[in-house]
């Protein structure tokens, strides 16, 4: 399953949450601190695709992601359960490089 995601994503990245998703207004911009695999960009648009796709609503947070789609707006569905294995795939430990954190609560705006 690993294997799966980290060759299906089209971008892995190390990043933060600098604008978070509101849903109808706006999407998601996360600004990249390393990129381990696509386009060497420093911002990155995160929507919503559907209801397994991973809401970035909390500004500050911050997380190895691995999304699909783009190039415009990407889309993150996974949510690190394999990470160990998709870690040692990348030859990228997040645990020392890039630990999770949790970031703000979401604003008002972002659960309604």
């Amino acid at each position: 399953m690993a294997k799966e995601a980290v060759d299906g994503s089209t971008a892995i990245i190390d990043g933060e949450v600098v604008q978070p998703f509101i849903e109808g207004k706006q999407n998601a911009i996360v600004r990249a601190v390393r990129v381990l695999k696509g386009p060497d960009a420093e911002l990155f648009e995160v929507g919503e695709r559907d209801s397994c796709s991973l809401r970035l609503d909390r500004p500050g947070e911050r997380r190895r992601m691995l999304l699909v789609g783009g190039p415009k707006v990407y889309d993150l569905w996974n949510d690190g359960s394999n990470a160990r294995y998709e870690d040692r795939l990348l030859t990228s430990d997040r645990s020392k490089l890039w630990p999770y954190f949790a970031g703000d609560e979401p604003s008002q705006d972002a659960t309604h």
